[in-house]
């Protein structure tokens, strides 16, 4: 069910922004605290936005955990 509202959130980002979006085609994003909230939904966003495009986002995804919760 949580990955139902996420996909929705993903799919209405595009739709609002995928103007702006699409001038990222054949760009290299760095994002860090990849492994956090805002960097999982932009991942996620970006490669979403893949799918929709010509040339490719490129994706390189940093995080070293620090404030994560030990599991």
């Amino acid at each position: 069910m949580m990955r139902y509202f996420i996909e929705k959130d993903i799919e209405n980002i595009l739709d609002i922004s995928f103007e702006t979006l699409q001038k990222l085609s054949g760009k290299t994003i760095l994002i860090t605290g990849a492994g956090g909230f805002l960097g999982r939904y932009m991942i996620e966003s970006l490669k979403q936005l893949n799918l929709r495009i010509d040339k490719p986002v490129y994706i390189i995804a940093l995080d070293n955990y620090v404030t994560s919760l030990k599991t």
